[in-house]
């Protein structure tokens, strides 16, 4: 039903849902171009977000934040045990896949270029299901109060994962090719602690404009960090 919803909203949430869909492509496109990449690592990216983090990481969300449980209650009741549960989940779910994507299904892919490309596919099928979903979703209540502010937001937010993306892929890239499992779990805590100030602000405990700060200063150290990981790797 999209009778409490006017044009305008329906008109900026399309138009997020298009920029949702052109971030990933035309970035892949560039660096396709660029860099003479195949275009297989960003699709198993694309395969693994979906499987792991919408089809895997469901099974234990739906037992922690769903139905009427002692565990769900207590978790849906304090901030610690929801922040905790919802990060470590994220972390863990998509970090493993990458590892997994990395491992098993891009045996040969030993160029480092991969490693972005495959994030760009992990971190764009993401970028198109949320913003694409969420312009077929225009018969949600609080969308009443959508904007062109809540629009670009919603942009800046997808073009900060997927930065983020590209470059926890970097990290758990160098985790396979130098066989070192420490830099997976380094991937889990940074994934985890990127989450930190969403799960806070939905738990109603920052507001909008700390979030966002938050998530631009993680994500800056996180792309200071993974290119300085980039440059160590050889070829």
């Amino acid at each position: 039903m999209l009778s409490h919803v006017s044009n305008q909203v329906v008109v900026l949430k399309l138009v997020a849902g298009v920029i949702g869909v052109l971030i990933p492509i035309i970035t892949l496109a560039i660096w396709k171009k660029q860099t003479k990449s195949k275009i297989k690592p960003a699709v198993v990216g694309a395969i693994i977000f979906v499987v792991f983090s919408q089809i895997l990481e469901g099974v234990p969300k739906v037992f922690l934040f769903m139905g009427d449980t002692v565990v769900s209650r207590y978790v849906l009741s304090h901030a610690w045990a929801y922040v905790l549960a919802g990060c470590l989940l994220a972390g863990v779910f998509e970090e493993v896949g990458r590892y997994v994507g990395f491992r098993y299904f891009l045996k040969g892919y030993e160029n480092k270029k991969n490693a972005i490309t495959y994030g760009i596919g992990h971190g764009g099928i993401e970028c198109i299901l949320i913003l694409g979903i969420g312009a077929a979703s225009l018969q949600v209540p609080w969308l009443v109060g959508y904007d062109v502010f809540h629009m670009f937001l919603e942009v800046f937010e997808r073009i900060l994962a997927m930065t983020l993306h590209i470059g926890l892929s970097v990290v758990v890239f160098r985790a396979v090719r130098e066989k070192k499992i420490g830099w997976l779990f380094l991937a889990i805590l940074i994934h985890g602690l990127f989450d930190v100030p969403a799960a806070l602000y939905q738990f109603g405990v920052i507001g909008i404009n700390a979030t966002e700060i938050g998530l631009f200063i993680e994500t800056i150290i996180v792309v200071f960090a993974a290119r300085k990981i980039y440059v160590q790797m050889e070829g």
